[in-house]
Formats: structure tokens, C-alpha cells, sequence
């Protein structure tokens, strides 16, 4: 064939068996059925289109009678240079067939038509030709890309956020005599973002621990920053004031002045006093206290609102006898909140489990502790104090 014939009428091909026809009508994907034009030498030089079945509009909007009967390079005179003609050839010299999942396609094919999307495409040798079935997949990836990129941005946000909640947490826990301290905080069981809980402990002197349990509302970079600013701000006035009310007190003050409207933190602020025995505590909107001991129950009294809803807020402490023994925990909803169980029995329960593990250490009581929430969708924080003998010789 020269090259004028190359360029001229399409040749008319075989026919298809009409049970092979109504087949591929039937198909949803597009199907074309084309036979290669030679040269003089037996080359390639452009494919005579025979056959479209009936649910075919290319991706320039044509249907299937402006396809048949014309050549490939006529309907795609880019595909030459996009690699596709390429590809048609292989297939039908190799016998080796091709597929590809979303294969982009940008051409202008005609004046005002141009192709601009993704299309699956797989090819067979068929004859001295092909056969080659395409469907347009432009929504399916561009909805593929989205949730990648959704995944992609979830990703990134989780890790910052879990950098910001591990920069919150204390790098050790304090020694003091006579105190066995434990804590632990854990990230939500599900793939949610991380949330905003945390502890703080540390040494007051004089035998005093300062113990801090908060959790902002909220997930995300936003909430995990403002969660790294509150745990600065109640951290600097526990060290400056004596007593947990004048600590929220000026925390919550503090709070508000960061002008985060959408944003706050409820939080308990206890003061563990092993030479006196005892334990001075308030709460800015935050689950009481647990007690473990001769009788274990929770500390209740008073509660504040959280930090940063109202600037005048007033938070009053209260005083609690310690013994030999004795654990104190304060925790964060993450340990007893569970979907389709009121608040109140998820405490209840949690009461009845811990008060019949007698004689455990600090350690081992957070462990079981935890180990009872089992449906967890959020993060919890966790901490522990138990008061042990000294020897004064």
C-alpha cells in the first residue's frame, strides 16, 4: 500500500458473525473493531475502523456512525504522538494484548471536539487488527484522587497533631518519696484524628504533687495547639500559686483571653500532699476523681465549668483524707465512654471493677484500668498516685 492508498477510502473488512455482533452491542464498555492498513513493506502505516457496537460516543462526543468506516489516525491524529498508534501496533505484530486502568487522554480531534479525560482501554490482536474496549473513568479517578488527597491531608494532620500531643506530655514522671506514680495516654482505637487529652505531673516540693487531667474539645491541628497552650498556662500557675482554685482560677481567666470561641478544655487540677496525707482537688468541668482504698469511691463536690467558657468562673477546691494505700486516679471520658452506654453506668462499672483489685502498685492498677475499655472511640489519659509507707529512721 502506498502511501496515497494509506490516505485513501477505507478498505471494507470481514464480516462479524452477528451472534459476536449482538455480543458486544450488548457490552457497556465501548468496543471498536479495527484492521491494520500496510505499506508496500508490510508496515503499519494507520488502522481501517470496521466495527463500533451500539454504546459507543467517544470521548470527543461522536457516535458510532461518525467512527465506523473511517482511519484511526482521521479520528486521532494525536495518537502518534500520545503513543497510543504505538500501542495498537505492538499488540497486533506481538499478538501481545495491553490494558490499562485509566489511561489520560487530552486531544483536540476535530474543530470544537477535543477528547479530555481518562479511559480504561484494553486491546487483543483480532485478525490483522484489533479489538479494543474503552469506558470513560474520568469521575472514578477524579474521585480516586480526591480520597488520596483526603487520605494524604488526613495523614499529615494526624501527624502533627500526634507531634503537638506528644510535646504536651511530660517527658518523665517526678519522683517524690512515699508516692508511686503511674500514667499513660493512648490514641482512639479507630483511625479517627487524634483528639486532645493529656496529663502533666510534677514535683511541687514539700513533698507535693501536682497532677493535671484535661481534654480539649475537638480534634485536628486547631484543637492540638490550643490543648499545648492551655497545658502551658495551667502548668506556669500551678507553679506560681499554692491552691487548685486560685491555679484554675487564673488558668481560665488566661484561657479566655486566647479569643478560640469554638474551642475549650475541661480539666481536674489535684495536689497530692504525701506529709499531710491528703488531696486538694477542683475541676473545670471534668469526671471526678477516683479514689481506691479502703472505701473507694469518687470524689465528688462541685464543678466548674470548663476552661475558656466564662472568664469570671469561680472553682472551689476540696480536701480529701489519704491513707497508706491509697491510689488516686484522675482520667480523661476516654476510659469509660462508650457508644449506646450512659455516662453514669460506664463510671458505676468502672467503680465496681477497680474497687476489688486490692494491694496492686501504681502501674498495675492503670493497666486493668484500661484494659476495661474495651469499645474505645476516643483517646484517653490516664494517671495514678499511690500513697506508700516511708521510712522516717
Amino acid at each position: 500500500m502506498s502511501e496515497d492508498e494509506a490516505h485513501g477510502p477505507v478498505p471494507s473488512g470481514p464480516p462479524l458473525d452477528q451472534t459476536f455482533r449482538l455480543v458486544l452491542d450488548a457490552l457497556f464498555d465501548h468496543v471498536t473493531v479495527a484492521e491494520a492498513m500496510r505499506d508496500q513493506h508490510g508496515r503499519i502505516v494507520d488502522f481501517a475502523v470496521h466495527y463500533v457496537n451500539e454504546s459507543l460516543v467517544d470521548g470527543a462526543g461522536r457516535s458510532g456512525a461518525e467512527v465506523a468506516g473511517r482511519r484511526l489516525l482521521e479520528l486521532f491524529p494525536a495518537s502518534k504522538d500520545t503513543g497510543l498508534f504505538d500501542i495498537l501496533v505492538g499488540v497486533v505484530e506481538t499478538g501481545q494484548p495491553y490494558v490499562e486502568d485509566h489511561r489520560l487522554f487530552h486531544e483536540d480531534v476535530e474543530p470544537e471536539r477535543a477528547i479530555d479525560g481518562y479511559w480504561s482501554l484494553s486491546v487483543a490482536k483480532f485478525g490483522d487488527g484489533y479489538l479494543a474496549a474503552s469506558r470513560d473513568v474520568t469521575a472514578l479517578v477524579a474521585d480516586e484522587q480526591e480520597r488520596r488527597r483526603e487520605h494524604l491531608e488526613r495523614e499529615r494532620s494526624r501527624a502533627a497533631v500526634a507531634c503537638l500531643q506528644q510535646a504536651a506530655l511530660p517527658t518523665r514522671l517526678p519522683a517524690i518519696e512515699g508516692l508511686e506514680i503511674a500514667a499513660c495516654y493512648q490514641p482512639a482505637m479507630d483511625r479517627q484524628a487524634v483528639g486532645g487529652d493529656w496529663y502533666d505531673l510534677f514535683d511541687l516540693g514539700d513533698d507535693r504533687l501536682g497532677v493535671v487531667i484535661a481534654d480539649v474539645a475537638g480534634h485536628g491541628p486547631e484543637a492540638a495547639a490550643f490543648m499545648l497552650q492551655v497545658r502551658n498556662v495551667v502548668r506556669s500557675f500551678a507553679f506560681e500559686y499554692v491552691d487548685p482554685t486560685t491555679v484554675l482560677e487564673a488558668s481560665n481567666r488566661m484561657v479566655a483571653r486566647l479569643d478560640e470561641p469554638d474551642l475549650f478544655a475541661t480539666c481536674c487540677y489535684a495536689i497530692v500532699d504525701r506529709s499531710a496525707l491528703e488531696v486538694s482537688w477542683a475541676s473545670a468541668g471534668h469526671l471526678p476523681p477516683l479514689l481506691l482504698g479502703g472505701t473507694s469511691r469518687y470524689l465528688r463536690g462541685p464543678v466548674g465549668p470548663p476552661l475558656g467558657t466564662e472568664p469570671d468562673a469561680r472553682f472551689l477546691a476540696h480536701t480529701e483524707a489519704l491513707a497508706v494505700g491509697d491510689r488516686l486516679v484522675l482520667f480523661t471520658d476516654g476510659l469509660v465512654e462508650q457508644r449506646g452506654t450512659p455516662i453514669a453506668e460506664s463510671l458505676d462499672a468502672l467503680l465496681h471493677s477497680g474497687q476489688t483489685w486490692h494491694g496492686l502498685d501504681a502501674e498495675t492498677t492503670l493497666e486493668r484500668l484500661v484494659a476495661t475499655a474495651v469499645e474505645r472511640s476516643d483517646d484517653l489519659a490516664a494517671v495514678c498516685a499511690r500513697i506508700v509507707g516511708v521510712d522516717r529512721a
